[in-house]
């Protein structure tokens, strides 16, 4: 079985052809199958340890995600023969490997199916590889403790937080990189006094050193850890190591304690609103809308409403309003455009008199904003501006930015503004978006853009949905009617693509009697690609409006007319759909 088995292993290594190799070992459960367990552990994983670092990566990466399956013959008396096999994976050179093996014995770990003999095989393997003096087994052994710390015994644990502690004065980068995942990965399974005496001092070294990327690493740790534990001593360290990273050298130090702040504050919630005690992490955070470099306020920026959320009402009056003003102002669009999107929550936490007062001016000043994606943010937040400011006292500002939107010159703002009101429909009242937003939607479906027009279309769908199907018959269907009649064949597709979305937020009658004639009479017309469309939407009716006895047989009839088009695709188009009509109506009737 040995020889047997070795041979065929090596002559799919030495065939040097990927593919023959991948399918071989991506198989690797049906092997094992095969040759039953017993042969798995004495001889197939002996094999794949020796033969790992002949294999190319992405072989690797197949074996690494096939161990995961290899517990269903190998039973937990014998997990611990995979050990070798996990080691010799994990000193692949290969991040994407390295990750599909921890995948892998995260997976093995998670159905409880390895025993005792293989974590003691691990820690064993685990304390060789700390010993050595090259950084790339320091690193695998810091890949096999993440998963496997929590299944530990306590003196093992301990030993393991020993050498965590001693490697974060490790002269290797790298080394200290994966010790920072590693240490943020089994926080929750250490005891508050192990946070203190381990994470906490990791993170305080890491975030001291001079390589911006391990300053990094100790943001990570840090939130983990004071999320976990909030003693006094723990809350004193985590301090002094947020303050340094708030005034780090590094703008990307900056950006990343600036982008989770709203993380550390929320550690320290007390029934949901930050304690007057803590008043000062919001003013921390406030110097980041003061930052040098852009990306930094950007963050600060795109946080501060969630910030806001996490604090009173009367601190976002003292402070973080004052933030929305400044940002507002910011000579980079980018930071306003994060800015616009937090006006309307910051509006509803301090109230309709206060907004008016404090944030009335910043919401005029971004909506009448020279860049087109400020005043779209802004926009997309127009449910809580409405319920702060209402839609009359913003109207005119409101109309004249939809009005330029609608007009730049960049058909994916164009687009964008169709998306966003069409996100904001249930915000408007039926009265309101017939008298002011109406002309906006049937305008967007004469736009020269496909892109445009087919969110356009959409719009109109959401219309129906939103307003009920009596008002969209009354309002919207006659501006859709009077398209099929305009003389621009992109146009006219438009309103067949209209009609095909109405349908499915109608009833089977107003899909009968009002939507199908409009579509059957697009079969004529003299453009072929208008009647290409009308054939596809025709074939949607045929699902529904087709089912009504009235409808059955002039579908039947237009389509064979189309399927005779002189136009091959419009002919093709309607065949198929004939055939899909017909074959739900031997379904439903047994007979076309």
């Amino acid at each position: 079985m040995n020889e047997e088995l070795t041979g065929k292993i090596k002559a799919v290594v030495d065939s040097e052809n990927l593919d023959a190799q991948i399918s071989y070992f991506s198989n690797l459960l049906s092997v094992a199958r095969e040759i039953g367990e017993e042969a798995t552990c004495a001889y197939l994983l002996p094999i794949l340890a020796d033969i790992v670092p002949k294999l190319d990566d992405e072989v690797l990466a197949v074996v690494a995600e096939s161990l995961a399956e290899l517990d269903l013959v190998v039973t937990q008396q014998h997990t611990h023969a995979l050990v070798p096999v996990i080691v010799a994976l994990l000193e692949s050179e290969e991040n994407a490997v390295k990750q599909r093996v921890v995948s892998s014995l995260e997976a093995l770990i998670k159905e409880n199916s390895l025993s005792a003999c293989f974590f003691s095989d691990i820690f064993a393997e685990i304390e060789k590889l700390f010993s050595s003096p090259y950084f790339t087994q320091k690193e695998t052994a810091l890949l096999l403790v993440g998963p496997a710390y929590k299944k530990l015994q306590l003196p093992q644990k301990e030993k393991i937080r020993g050498r965590l502690l001693a490697l974060a004065h490790d002269k290797n980068t790298i080394v200290k990189r994966t010790l920072g995942k590693t240490v943020t990965d089994i926080i929750p399974f250490l005891a508050q006094e192990d946070i203190e005496k381990t994470a906490l001092p990791v993170a305080a070294v890491l975030s001291e050193n001079d390589q911006d990327v391990l300053r990094l690493a100790s943001v990570n740790i840090l939130l983990a850890a004071i999320q976990n534990t909030k003693t006094p001593e723990a809350v004193k360290t985590a301090e002094q190591i947020v303050e340094r990273l708030r005034k780090d050298p590094s703008w990307r130090v900056r950006y990343q304690a600036a982008k989770r702040w709203d993380e550390y504050i929320g550690a320290f919630l007390e029934e949901g609103v930050l304690p007057a005690e803590k008043a000062h992490l919001v003013a921390s955070f406030v110097s980041f809308s003061r930052d040098t470099e852009t990306e930094v306020r950007v963050a600060a920026a795109g946080r501060l409403k969630n910030v806001a959320l996490l604090c009173p009402p009367l601190l976002v009056c003292s402070e973080l309003v004052a933030v929305s003003k400044t940002l507002a102002s910011d000579g980079m669009h980018v930071v306003r455009g994060e800015i616009a999107k937090s006006i309307g929550t910051l509006s509803l936490i301090i109230g309709k008199e206060a907004a008016f007062q404090s944030l009335g001016a910043v919401f005029i000043q971004l909506l009448e904003d020279e860049y087109a994606d400020v005043r779209l943010s802004l926009i997309a937040s127009l449910r809580e501006l409405n319920g702060v400011f209402g839609l009359d006292a913003i109207e005119e500002h409101l109309l004249l930015a939809l009005d330029k939107l609608s007009k730049d010159k960049q058909w994916r703002v164009r687009k964008e503004t169709v998306d966003v009101v069409s996100v904001v429909l249930e915000t408007c009242s039926r009265d309101y978006f017939e008298a002011k937003l109406n002309p906006f939607c049937m305008n967007w479906l004469l736009d020269p853009v496909h892109s445009v027009r087919a969110s356009a279309v959409c719009c109109v769908k959401k219309l129906f949905e939103t307003f009920g199907e009596d008002w969209g018959i009354r309002v919207i269907l006659p501006e859709i009617n009077s398209l099929t009649k305009n003389k621009i064949y992109s146009v006219r597709q438009s309103a067949l693509y209209a009609y095909g979305k109405i349908k499915e937020a109608v009833s089977e009658k107003t899909a009968a009697d009002l939507l199908f004639p409009m579509v059957a009479s697009s079969a004529y017309d003299t453009v072929p690609n208008v009647r290409l469309v009308a054939a596809k939407v025709l074939a949607c009716f045929g699902t529904r409006a087709g089912k009504a006895p009235s409808v059955q047989p002039e579908l039947l009839r237009v389509l064979d007319f189309l399927s005779t088009d002189e136009n091959i695709d419009v002919s093709l188009r309607a065949k198929e759909a004939l055939r899909t009509v017909c074959s739900l109506s031997l379904s439903e009737k047994a007979s076309c």
